[in-house]
């Protein structure tokens, strides 16, 4: 799906000079405001692909010069008859929709949105001296060849005319009414994105902004706006976005609260191969853990170190990486993402860890630790040979206080039983074993249940049929 609008030449004092007097002016001006057809269904197309959610929500549309602000259903924009009088009514210059819909009709505020579809980046390039001059289709190839798939992900469209706006498409999210989790974290998405294109001028924008349908015209230069998307650009979700693309910490958090620390320290390539075997082999045991139990937050991270410790493997065993190491890399890596119970998708967990083809990372111990999120007692159950992690001294008490308050259980338990004993009396589970016996013993002789229960004393319906169950149970009778 391609949004390319045929370009125009609009030359308005050609178009009106084949009319005579005010009244046939103002039909030439009502003509070249209205979308044709075509662009009706392209339009309408783009809004299907943005407003994806089926709910009842609500979009804003704003034209900025006369001030006329409206809102519609979305499922009113998804129909083109519908649509075509909603833009027309509008007309071209200056109209904008919210990329996001909204809760309720009220106001277009980040309180009353109810879903993210998508996240906008701005790229304002016209602000950097060295590309003002550049046309927006030039800056696009830049961006394609720089920073595509290598510092940012493909955005699923691209809006241009004065400027430049990235548009990625994301899985619907719910936000909760009274939770901002959801939208602190689709901030700072497009806040990462933002400061990866900071030499291009751009800014993160809020998840309440606008953006400008194809064929309308932006009146700071009268360009027609036009809206490209990526073919291979896939719909994301804000995990994976998180997980591939995000810090722990964004850097404007640790640096509001004061926590940003320095680079981490990379050791140079001098362990033996048998170590990086090792580590590998580590990796494979906390994958089949993490299938067992569930989880799947730390798939991207696996996924990374696996690729770079292959790298590093042959590094050590054959000396300088060749065309086919890089390339046995990639394919062990992708058939150790399969290995998952929920594999991420090839293509993005590919170019999300191809950093390694570049420079190799040699982690501490306890820098893996700290990634992997383990503790003592995970790499002593995992029995991993290359992951290890030191008892702390509240471990070794927790250890030792659980040792002795077994122990001392223990040995209460076996002087109740020698009390008992001494006392001839036996414990509930003998009692039972025995009055279980008896039962069986006499209904091999073919006593009715009611005169079993009056011999042994049993008063209880229940509580006799709970014996019998539990000797069918076993096969006794």
């Amino acid at each position: 799906m391609k949004f390319i609008m045929k370009s125009k030449v609009i030359i308005w004092y050609n178009l009106i000079s084949f009319y005579k007097g005010g009244e046939s002016m103002g039909q030439a001006v009502r003509q070249l405001d209205r979308y044709s057809k075509s662009e009706i269904e392209e339009c309408s197309e783009l809004l299907q692909y943005i407003y994806m959610n089926d709910d009842e929500c609500f979009v804003r549309v704003l034209n900025k010069i006369t001030g006329k602000n409206k809102v519609y259903p979305t499922s009113s924009l998804k129909d083109p008859m519908k649509l075509s009088q909603v833009i027309n009514s509008f007309g071209r210059e200056d109209i904008l929709f919210s990329l996001n819909p909204f809760r309720t009709m009220d106001r277009a505020t980040r309180s009353n949105l109810f879903c993210i579809n998508a996240i906008p980046v701005d790229v304002d390039y016209k602000k950097i001296k060295e590309l003002k001059d550049l046309e927006p289709h030039q800056v696009i190839k830049l961006l394609e060849m720089d920073f595509f798939e290598s510092k940012i992900p493909t955005p699923n469209f691209v809006e241009y005319g004065n400027q430049i706006r990235l548009i990625y498409s994301v899985e619907t999210c719910y936000i909760p009414k009274f939770r901002d989790n959801v939208v602190t974290l689709a901030r700072r998405i497009s806040e990462v994105f933002s400061q990866e294109l900071k030499e291009y001028g751009a800014e993160k924008q809020n998840l309440e902004s606008y953006f400008r349908i194809p064929g309308s015209i932006n009146t700071k230069n009268g360009a027609e706006i036009k809206v490209f998307s990526y073919d291979d650009a896939v719909i994301y979700t804000l995990s994976e976005l998180q997980e591939l693309w995000l810090d722990e910490l964004p850097k404007w958090y640790k640096k509001r609260k004061g926590r940003l620390k320095a680079p981490k320290k990379v050791v140079k390539l001098h362990n033996v191969y048998s170590l990086n075997c090792n580590r590998l082999m580590d990796f494979e045991r906390i994958q089949s853990y993490l299938n067992s139990i569930g989880v799947t937050e730390l798939r991207a991270r696996l996924c990374f170190l696996y690729r770079n410790y292959i790298l590093i493997k042959n590094k050590y065993q054959n000396g300088e990486l060749k065309s086919e190491d890089y390339n046995l890399a990639r394919e062990e890596m992708l058939k150790f993402n399969n290995n998952f119970n929920e594999p991420l998708r090839g293509h993005i967990i590919e170019s999300a860890t191809r950093v390694v083809n570049y420079r190799q990372y040699l982690y501490k111990n306890e820098t893996l630790i700290d990634f992997l999120e383990l503790d003592y007692e995970l790499c002593e159950k995992l029995g991993l040979q290359s992951i290890y992690k030191a008892k702390t001294q509240e471990e070794w008490n927790k250890e030792y206080y659980k040792r002795n308050s077994e122990n001392r259980k223990e040995a209460e338990k076996k002087k109740y039983q020698e009390k008992l004993k001494s006392e001839g009396k036996m414990t509930k589970k003998e009692e039972l074993e025995q009055t279980r016996a008896k039962i069986k013993s006499l209904r091999a002789k073919g006593l009715k249940n009611k005169e079993i229960m009056t011999m042994l004393g049993i008063h209880s319906t229940t509580t006799f049929e709970r014996h019998i169950s539990y000797l069918k149970k076993n096969g006794l009778i």
